[in-house]
């Protein structure tokens, strides 16, 4: 009897002590608008598609397009031109008729800002990264764009133009090319 009662103690305590130290940790996801990924429509046209992406999100009745985006900024839709993030930022704000004011800033954000405008404000952001050679020679650039954020960690997704394909990505992997190759230099944001 006393054997019973000391596995039942034992027992208790091991149930007790499981139930009580057990957490579940689920982290949310947070989206901005969640913009429907767009395909590039030639070759160095990340910039025209990812302006499509982000301002379809902020206005999405606009029916302006990528097309319209390399038209007002390149005087013409026939050209197969690669863009700098200011002109990224023109064909945004044309392609949602200025109803988002995007901005560009010319350097990294840290994750803390990229949470705050996915999370908090709800708006996508486009980023520029740059291919580098192993002399630290800027050999090109790709625009993708930031919409969803795991609310606790260090991971946020981006949809690629180039592929149609969506990515989770680790910030420092992002920042330091070691994920794709390609290095986090520029934003482009909405106020």
């Amino acid at each position: 009897m006393r054997k019973f009662k000391n596995l039942l103690n034992v027992f208790l305590i091991v149930t007790f002590v499981s139930c009580t130290s057990i957490t579940v940790f689920a982290e949310t996801i947070h989206y901005s608008q969640n913009p429907n990924i767009v395909q590039q429509a030639k070759t160095q046209w990340c910039w025209a598609a990812s302006a499509e992406m982000a301002a379809k999100s902020i206005y999405p009745n606009t029916n302006r397009t990528q097309w319209d985006g390399v038209a007002q900024v390149k005087g013409s839709s026939s050209v197969n031109l690669p863009a700098s993030s200011i002109e990224c930022t023109t064909a945004t704000n044309y392609i949602c008729y200025n109803n988002a004011n995007f901005k560009v800033e010319y350097f990294p954000w840290n994750m803390s800002s990229i949470r705050r405008d996915i999370m908090d404000y709800q708006k996508p952001l486009i980023f520029l990264a740059g291919y580098y050679d192993n002399y630290g020679n800027r050999n090109g650039g790709h625009f993708v764009v930031g919409d969803a954020v795991y609310e606790y960690s260090n991971y946020f997704r981006y949809r690629d133009p180039w592929d149609s394909t969506t990515h989770w990505v680790d910030y420092q992997a992002f920042c330091n090319g070691n994920y794709n190759s390609r290095q986090y230099e520029e934003t482009v944001f909405a106020r």
